[in-house]
């Protein structure tokens, strides 16, 4: 016969037994089994919420980034026009003191490539960064490599365009090689001397020896 009070088999205590109903312990002491600084992670703070948090700074900073391009991309554009690129070299060409500019045929086709270029760069860079935005990756750098792409295209044509002016090439070449400084004649040193005004030198008397016989005036 058994007392009322017995529990049958597999059934758990109540509280009045004493026993407490908390699960399992962790291997670091806490009941969830987790790290101590709470069921998130250390210090209470949530993973998944660092990550979000680290995506949407990557996604601002990009961004901006894209933003500052953009303007610099345009500018580009207008400074590789023909007519800016034929101003540009036209100074050079005043600072060298060659002779009268003259805008070569394939002036207008490098600032083609420059004009319908630069756009495509900052374009194939942006469908790059969305992409991996939209995967929920990070895509910060990536404004940062086309910023590098589009200085060195810019470069080129600026090189390309300095390229189609032999008489500008030839007076650089020349400047490097004697070390005169643009627009100054060879062999002048870039300094002014002094220069002395010379005086008139004093009249000289000749002296005639005692006894000598002087010529008779006339009336």
């Amino acid at each position: 016969m058994t007392d009322g009070s017995t529990k049958p088999e597999g059934e758990a205590p109540d509280s009045a037994s004493g026993a407490s109903p908390r699960g399992p312990r962790g291997p670091e002491g806490s009941p969830s089994g987790g790290l101590p600084g709470g069921p998130g992670g250390p210090n209470g703070l949530d993973p998944a919420a660092i990550a979000a948090a680290r995506r949407r700074a990557d996604l601002t900073m990009g961004i901006m980034l894209f933003a500052f391009g953009l303007v610099a991309t345009m500018f580009n554009m207008v400074s590789l026009t023909e007519n800016m690129l034929a101003q540009q070299i036209a100074t050079l060409y005043e600072q060298f003191g060659v002779s009268p500019y003259v805008r070569p045929d394939g002036l207008g086709a490098v600032s083609t490539v420059g004009v319908i270029g630069l756009p495509v760069i900052y374009g194939f860079f942006l469908y790059i960064a969305l992409r991996r935005w939209y995967a929920g990756k990070r895509a910060m750098w990536v404004p940062l490599v086309g910023a590098i792409a589009t200085f060195a295209f810019t470069v080129m044509l600026v090189g390309a365009a300095i390229a189609l002016h032999p008489t500008l090439m030839d007076a650089v070449m020349t400047a490097q090689t004697t070390g005169v400084a643009p627009g100054a004649t060879p062999g002048s040193s870039g300094t002014t001397e002094p220069t002395t005004t010379p005086t008139s030198a004093a009249p000289t008397t000749t002296s005639t020896p005692a006894g000598t016989p002087q010529p008779a005036s006339t009336p």
